[in-house]
Order: structure tokens, then sequence, then C-alpha cells
């Protein structure tokens, strides 16, 4: 024998034991022949060991790399080889065909024929694994992207394909009808809107004021406008498209054209505008001018207040039937106490004769659209009356260090004294 250093001389056998020298094991590698090849189109796509996004990876293709088609397993997934040897599956749609070898009619999964062509709308816009949006997002269009449309699956819904294979189904108000290249199969309908004017619009769940409210709109929101029921009411659904009811058409704006509310209320602003004028020119009268006319009116209105509560008694129970005034029962009708907002502001008067025997209380406020009925409450006393809102407190005289003012008729309902400011307590 010879030792490793060179060494030779005489060992026992029993002492030795022969060495067989073993063959490097190498990586198996699949000897399937490959049906043809492909080209990979994305960057880093994942090479599974099984046909499923919950498989191991066992590799990863590049951009433009060729590879060796082994088996077209369905419509979604394909088993490849590399040419480092790396064999697994990849998601079909990073596959286009390469050209050693033609592809069967049966290898070659199905692509649906498009109808037409459409043009995104909108920017970052999600494409559905379904029609709905609880559905699985599996891609995402730009704005102006062209995509191919596929179906139109109803007034909502588009199924349509991406430039780069993406496949499922868009929110039919993001696509416009037509390509830059060539006109469509078949115009793609597009959604009409409409525009919430004022705070908290109740959407009701029937097109009449005693129905329940299930929603609110916010002012400037902008809603999907489904139909006309009649001249006052609309069916609509919220931004979000979780809430579908009737809004009263009055307060929605279509196609930039002002809502029926706001001209009434920039009417009513007017109003109020040329109050504060006439206000103004007789606050420039003399003191002892303006002290004369403030005591005639005192008189006049004492004597006027006598007159009307002795006609207010008499006339109570046809006129103002409930101590809470003419409005309560619309109220109670229209406002869901579930979604009621309520705030205690800083209130002063305004005159109007209305109230003193209709029980016709009324406000201005800005967070309410003209027209809407609150609760008002003295807190120091709890007395409660119903009012509406005639129109907002921005831009009329004498606004400033007030959040409301509600009429002189309420004032007195109240109990609020002659103080020329109180709180209030507003529920709407």
């Amino acid at each position: 024998m010879r030792t490793k250093d060179g060494i030779e001389g005489f060992a026992a056998s029993q002492f030795l034991e022969p060495i067989e020298k073993k063959a490097e094991a190498k990586p198996s590698r699949s000897t399937a022949k490959p049906i043809g090849t492909a080209t990979v189109s994305g960057t880093n796509i994942n090479i599974r060991k099984g046909p499923a996004t919950d498989q191991e990876v066992v590799g990863v293709a590049q951009q433009d790399e060729t590879v060796d088609i082994i088996k077209k397993v369905n419509s979604e997934w394909t088993s490849i080889r590399t040419k480092e040897g790396v064999e697994g599956f990849v998601a079909s749609q990073f596959l286009a065909s390469g050209d050693k070898k033609t592809l069967t009619k049966s290898e070659v999964p199905a692509v649906a024929k498009a109808i037409g062509k459409a043009t995104v709308s909108g920017t970052n816009i999600n494409i559905r694994k379904g029609a709905a949006t609880d559905q699985e997002v599996v891609g995402v269009a730009q704005q102006d992207e062209e995509v191919d449309v596929l179906k139109n699956v109803n007034s909502e819904w588009t199924s349509i394909r991406t430039k780069d294979g993406v496949e499922g189904f868009v929110a039919s108000r993001f696509l416009v009808a037509g390509s830059k290249k060539a006109e469509p199969a078949k115009v793609v309908a597009a959604t009409k809107t409409a525009t919430a004017y004022g705070t908290r619009v109740n959407i009701r769940k029937g097109p009449a004021t005693d129905q329940e409210v299930v929603g609110m709109a916010q002012a400037e929101e902008v809603l999907t406008y489904i139909r006309k029921v009649d001249n006052d009411w609309s069916e609509v659904r919220n931004a979000d498209g979780s809430v579908t009811g009737f809004v009263a058409t009055r307060f929605l704006s279509f196609d930039g054209k002002p809502s029926v509310a706001s001209v009434e209320a920039e009417a009513l602003a007017k109003t109020h505008a040329e109050e504060a004028r006439k206000a103004a020119a007789e606050s420039a009268a003399t003191e002892s001018a303006l002290a004369e006319a403030k005591k005639k009116e005192e008189d006049q209105k004492a004597e006027s207040l006598v007159s009307e509560k002795i006609t207010a008694k008499n006339d109570a129970e046809t006129i103002a039937p409930d101590e809470a005034g003419y409005f309560k029962t619309d109220y109670l009708k229209m406002v869901n106490p579930n979604l009621a907002y309520e705030k205690t502001l800083a209130s002063g008067i305004f005159k109007t004769d209305r109230g003193w025997n209709d029980g016709k209380y009324y406000l201005l406020m800005d967070n309410a659209a003209p027209g809407s009925l609150v609760k008002l409450t003295n807190p120091a006393n709890n007395k409660v009356v119903y009012a509406k809102v005639l129109g907002k407190m921005k831009g009329i005289q004498y606004s400033e260090g007030f959040d409301i003012r509600i009429s002189e008729a309420a004032a007195q309902k109240l109990q609020l004294g002659s103080s020329d400011k109180f709180n209030v307590m507003v529920t709407y």
C-alpha cells in the first residue's frame, strides 16, 4: 500500500476497507420534448412548482427571455423550461408565442373576440375579476389607455382586455366609446351623473317625504343618476355605490346647471342683501330720529302683539294645533332620528310677520339647505319649536358673531327673553 504522503509499506488487511469513488450527483432534468417556445412578457415573472399562486417559487424569468413550452395546462397556466434547465409553471398571460414551433390550435389558449374599442377616462381605474366592487383587483388602467371591449355586462360594468392581455371588468362610467385608431364595433354607454346641492341631503327608500331615510348626500357629492321618477323625485346611487334611493330633484344639479334649490337660495340671498342695504341706510339717520323711530316701532309692536296673541288664542285649534309649531308634523316624517345632527349654536333674531298666528317659525343657517326643517330647543328650559330654513347666514349684514338667526315668534315661543344673543340647540 501507499499513503497519500508517498510512504509505501505493508499493513494487515483486516484494518483496511476499500473505498469506492462515487460519481458526483447532477440535478435531474426532464426529458419531456417541448411543443414550442415562448417569449416572456414582463419583469421578474415567478416560475412556480405547481399551476397555482400558492405554490412554491422555483425560479424567476425575465423580460424577453425565451423558454421552452412543455405543456399547456389550462387557459391560465403553462408548463415551461428555461435555458438553464429550470422547470415549472408560469401564468399564461406573461408568455408570447415563440418561433421554434407554432402551437397547435388545441394548445393555444382561447382569446375572447373584441366587440369594439374604448378609451379609459380616469386615473388608476381598477380592473376587477368580476362585475362588482367587492371582486379582486387584477389590474389597473390609466387615463387615455385604449382597451378592447369584450362584452357589455350591464349599464354599470363592461368586460375589457388591455394591450398587455389583462382581462377583467371595469365600471362603464370610466370608459369612453371609441379609439384613436379605429371605430368601436359597439358604443359603450356613458353613465349620467348629478351633483347634490346643500349639506346632508336625504336619500330615501321611496319617492316621498314620509319614506325612510337610507343615507345622506353631502354638498357637491357626485351621484350616479339612475332615472327620473316624476317632476319631484329622481332615483340615484351615492358616490361609493353603497346606497341607492330617491332624492328630491330640486336638490340636484345636472350638466353644470344650477339646481332649483340653489336658484331659490340665491334669490333669497338677494332679498336679504336688499333688506340689509335698507337697514344700513336707516342706520345713517340721526340718533334722535332713530330713537323716535324705535319708540314708534316698539309701540306698534306692542299693540300688534296684543292683537296677534288674542287672534292666535282664538284660532289655535285651526291654525297651529301644536305648541311646537306648524312644521312639527313634516319634520317628524322627514328626519330620521338615528341620522339627525345636533349642535348648540349662538343665535340672534330677525323680524318677520310669520309665526305669531300660524305657528310658522323660520331661521337663517349656513349648514342646512334652504327648505330644510329643523328642531329648535332652548337648553335653559327645554322648550321646543320646529322651523324651516329660509336661507344662509353667509353674506347678510350683522351675521358676525352669530351662527344662526331665528324669527321673533320662535324666540318668544322658546321664552328666550329680550337678549340680543342667546344659545339655541339645533337638531336636523
